[in-house]
């Protein structure tokens, strides 16, 4: 982000361009890691990618301009995003914040398919605006290789639990 003041006028902030693309391969059949995607995620996902403090509930409405939620012990509701597309069983995109702070946005994206073995092949991608640099990037991509290659398909393959309240122990000592 670079600023620049002159007397009286406002600072220019700089937007840069997100893109987080990856694929992987998950062990189960594309029916499966769709519910988990849609209707199992708070059994992945969960510290230290939240935003409440005390985070109960975390849901995506299926359907056209539906929302995906996080909700709080105290009533804090955040909006991560708003369900764009969907094709039930193979794709999911929703735009919105995906927890960046404002005046971020952006959209993300899952797409499966049969991995010709029984499996599944996912393909993401999150696209975003914003003012942040590369390290903000660099950030979700690892955060995302850990919620999908490594909690979603643990869940999927072997129903290990590491969301919400049962996040690895580093996960926690982030949060």
């Amino acid at each position: 982000m670079s600023e620049t003041h002159s007397e009286g006028s406002l600072p220019a902030v700089s937007f840069n361009l997100m893109d987080v693309q990856a694929e992987y391969t998950i062990a189960a059949p594309p029916k499966r890691v769709w519910r988990a995607l849609t209707e199992e995620i708070q059994a992945w996902w969960g510290a230290p990618y939240l935003c409440c403090d005390d985070t109960q509930e975390i849901l995506v409405e299926l359907r056209a301009g539906g929302a995906m939620l996080e909700k709080g012990a105290d009533g804090t509701q955040v909006l991560w995003g708003i369900v764009g597309g969907l094709t039930p069983d193979s794709y999911l995109e929703l735009e919105g914040s995906c927890g960046l702070q404002w005046p971020a946005t952006g959209n993300w994206s899952y797409s499966l398919a049969d991995d010709g073995q029984g499996g599944t092949l996912l393909k993401f991608r999150h696209r975003a605006h914003g003012p942040f640099g590369k390290e903000r990037q660099d950030n979700y991509y690892t955060g995302w290789n850990d919620l999908l290659g490594g909690r979603l398909r643990e869940w999927c393959e072997n129903g290990t639990r590491q969301g919400l309240g049962h996040e690895p122990q580093w996960a926690r000592q982030q949060a």
